[in-house]
């Protein structure tokens, strides 16, 4: 799980994972250990598998380039990158420890992650804005026309309940 569950609370987070298990349990597949993983994880495994797609093969020490990493997910958006040697990240909060087997390497990546930065997030700010905090209904100009949708604004001040209806006025859209 990743920035969609970290936005849960504990309990539903366990609530949707007993339920997965149990899903899995009566499949014909087999489930090892699933979680929700912190942002930062998220961000450094987007960082390994980016280097690995750009070089194919994960860095070893000195003998292959890096590349950084944006994640632009629906809920949060993740970066990492490999700073230059010579530069020393004094907060610990964002250095983490990469230890790559075979061969064996370590890497020491920047790697943060925004919550509620994602996409998904950045509409429901978008619809706040649009729409008020007051509202229940919505015309929405950055919205297909006739599109029609019910959203939680709550988290950003907004009415648990708005519906909101689409009208495809790009030229309003981009003014916002």
């Amino acid at each position: 799980g990743t920035g969609g569950m970290r936005l849960l609370g504990n309990d539903l987070q366990v609530a949707r994972w007993d339920t997965i298990e149990e899903a899995v349990k009566t499949s014909k597949f087999s489930l090892g250990q699933a979680s929700t993983i912190s942002g930062e994880d998220e961000a450094v495994f987007g960082w390994l598998s980016t280097t690995y797609l750009e070089n194919g093969a994960l860095p070893s020490d000195g003998s292959d380039e890096t590349v950084g990493s944006l994640e632009l997910g629906s809920s949060s958006t993740q970066a990492a990158f490999l700073p230059p040697s010579g530069v020393v990240l004094l907060l610990d909060k964002f250095r983490f420890d990469v230890t790559i087997n075979d061969p064996k390497s370590t890497f020491y990546p920047y790697a943060n992650s925004w919550l509620r930065s994602g996409q998904d997030q950045a509409i429901l700010r978008l619809l706040v804005a649009e729409c008020g905090t007051d509202a229940t209904t919505c015309t929405s100009v950055c919205h297909m026309k006739d599109f029609l949708t019910t959203e939680d604004l709550s988290a950003y001040g907004g009415q648990p309940t708005v519906e909101i209806t689409g009208s495809g006025d790009w030229s309003a859209c981009r003014d916002m």
